[in-house]
């Protein structure tokens, strides 16, 4: 093997080996990060910037779960583009919608985590005086005012995974049971941030991708040959 094919099998190494864990940690992050939010079983739906730091205030294992779920976008776009790779020829025009729609809603992802998560964390590091007078600002960031509007492009991001799972179903990729939980936890992710939803949500989701991270992991290939 010279050092031009060296190089080609490397790549492949890293990608195939990058693809199967981002496959694997997507839901294992995911998962991860619904069972640290508090109050999980809580339906409410918070609306304004009180409510708001009674719910994340002193919560630390909240703010690790919005970081959790912030570095779940990177594994979503390498996912996606494998199974951009894997039905060009079977589903071409669905799942390219569903991919396109997915990097859109990875970067709305990237967006929400970082503007509404992130930025609570350190928010929480300040006294309860200075916190209150801060108020109408996270009312702003609640109501997504301004160009933060842009932010409600988040749904693309299941409704795309949606677009690929039906993509999957109809090429037959996978075993179509994998297909169903992908759709349906991906369906249940569309919703107005309702956290008890979101944890059903993981487990489907994890229920469909981590068999077929292991399957990827077994068709890893390290002969050169």
């Amino acid at each position: 093997m010279d050092q031009k094919e060296m190089s080609a099998f490397k790549i492949d190494l890293i990608e195939q080996t990058g693809t199967a864990l981002s496959f694997l940690l997507f839901p294992v992050f995911f998962v991860a990060a619904q069972i640290m939010h508090p109050n999980l079983f809580h339906i409410e739906m918070i609306t304004e910037g009180k409510q708001w730091i009674e719910h994340f205030r002193g919560q630390d294992l909240l703010h690790f779960a919005h970081l959790l779920e912030f570095l779940c976008a990177p594994f979503l776009i390498i996912m996606a583009l494998h199974y951009k790779k894997i039905l060009r020829n079977k589903v071409p025009i669905l799942s390219f919608i569903g991919v396109c729609m997915v990097f859109i809603g990875a970067l709305m992802l990237l967006g929400n985590k970082s503007a509404l998560c992130l930025t609570i964390s350190g928010f929480d590091t300040l006294n309860d005086q200075q916190l209150f007078q801060l108020v109408p600002g996270l009312n702003m960031l609640l109501k997504k005012e301004g160009m933060m509007a842009v932010l409600w492009l988040l749904p693309l991001l299941p409704l795309g995974y949606v677009f690929i799972a039906v993509s999957l179903f109809r090429s037959n990729h996978v075993p179509k049971w994998q297909s169903v939980l992908l759709i349906i936890g991906s369906l249940l992710l569309a919703n107005p941030e309702i956290e008890v939803i979101n944890f059903f949500a993981s487990f489907f989701l994890a229920a469909g991708l981590i068999p077929y991270s292991i399957k990827l992991f077994k068709q890893i290939s390290f002969s050169r040959e």
